[in-house]
């Protein structure tokens, strides 16, 4: 299963999301080593010039080349480094952002090349394309066409040069056959390397996809646990908390707060005559003309039915009854259209101060006395106001 997705992974194209993290990523790793670099190549130069000139005309010149060959890195590596904090801190533009790291790639798969063949003039060893070749791959993440572009140079350079400084036919040829094997070795690594942070990205966005996914979902349930499904205001349950931390908070500050309780009057009839669906649009309508009434400190409720409570923090229950008659007359007064029939509609309010007392239950309470209230209101004719001034202890 897994080598069947990298196989996928290696045949579906890369966004430009992606590219863009990889580009971050190679131009955060090419500054960290070129302050590593840049001491080396110091190191490299110090140690050479101390050991002084030697009497040799061949191990002379290859003192000499290779002290010469990491002085002139020392800018490179240098160079690289500003061009990176300029590139990191989107002071380039975006195509020379792009060619850094092919650039940074190119310039030591060269190099070394240069000292491979610098040292032939005292061992056959080939060792800095080695290096050369796995440290590039370990370091700078390439797309496999550019990656094979790269070596390719590395090889081209180093079979064509090889023999200037390496007289031996037999050994020229047994460095070409393993620079070859250097070379396919450094892009295996810089392919595998590729693919595998390619992959590990698609991972983590998808990760962070589903995550996200996840997130809206519980607060899609949170909501509908809070919520009226029909008309999108609070549900009783949501009441209830929030009437709970109101109490706690009264306790604290000896404030006043109120409960609102609303009926819409006849809406049996509405159902009766235009159908359930009518009601539940007309339900809706309530309550957006409410939602968009009350402060956003306040809670608007559906208890059920076509009745309504809403929670008036820091209100006394005159205030509370003055915001009730402001609604009713918005009910009153509002045109409430479904099927394209216009339906007049009114309401029946009770009101009721939330009082905090050691011996009751204060939501129970405020809700009992705001009910009678109501009731009160239907009796003497609907679309009225009704308050209690005081909340008994018992209904």
């Amino acid at each position: 299963m897994i080598r069947a997705l990298s196989r996928r992974e290696g045949v579906r194209p890369i966004d430009a999301g992606i590219q863009n993290e990889i580009l971050a990523l190679n131009l955060r790793r090419i500054t960290r080593l070129a302050l590593i670099l840049v001491p080396v190549h110091v190191a490299h130069v110090i140690l050479f010039w101390r050991h002084g000139a030697t009497p040799d005309p061949q191990a002379e010149a290859w003192r000499r080349g290779i002290m010469i060959a990491h002085a002139l890195m020392l800018p490179v590596a240098a160079g690289f480094f500003a061009l990176c904090i300029a590139a990191g801190r989107g002071r380039l533009p975006q195509r020379l952002r792009k060619l850094l790291p092919i650039l940074g790639a190119l310039t030591y798969l060269l190099f070394g090349a240069a000292l491979a063949v610098l040292d032939q003039k005292v061992t056959p060893s080939i060792t800095p394309v080695l290096v050369a070749a796995v440290g590039v791959a370990g370091t700078i993440l390439m797309p496999p066409l550019t990656a094979a572009f790269a070596y390719a140079t590395l090889l081209l350079a180093f079979w064509t040069l090889i023999a200037w400084t390496q007289p031996d036919p037999e050994i020229v040829l047994s460095l070409r056959v393993n620079s070859l094997t250097m070379s396919g070795i450094g892009f295996g690594i810089a392919y595998l390397f590729w693919q595998n942070q390619v992959l590990t990205l698609r991972q983590r966005r998808e990760i962070e996809a589903h995550k996200l996914a996840l997130e809206e979902k519980n607060e899609e349930l949170a909501r509908l646990v809070v919520r009226d499904p029909l008309t999108g205001v609070s549900n009783r349950l949501h009441l209830d908390a929030v009437a709970a931390a109101e109490v706690a908070r009264l306790r604290r500050t000896g404030r006043t707060s109120s409960l609102v309780l609303l009926d819409i009057d006849r809406f049996k009839e509405i159902n009766d005559r235009y159908g359930h669906p009518a009601g539940d649009a007309v339900l809706r309508q309530v309550a957006k003309v409410l939602s968009g009434a009350v402060r956003e400190i306040d809670t608007l409720a559906r208890m059920g039915g076509e009745e309504f409570a809403i929670l008036l923090p820091d209100t006394p229950p005159r205030e509370a009854a003055a915001v009730a008659e402001r609604l009713r007359a918005l009910i009153e007064a509002h045109p409430f259209t479904t099927s394209g029939v216009t339906i007049r509609l009114t309401a029946s309010f009770g009101v009721a101060p939330l009082t905090v007392t050691d011996e009751t239950d204060a939501l129970t309470a405020a809700y009992r006395a705001a009910d009678r209230e109501l009731y009160r209101a239907k009796e003497q004719g609907r679309n009225r106001v009704c308050m209690a001034e005081t909340t008994p202890a018992s209904g």
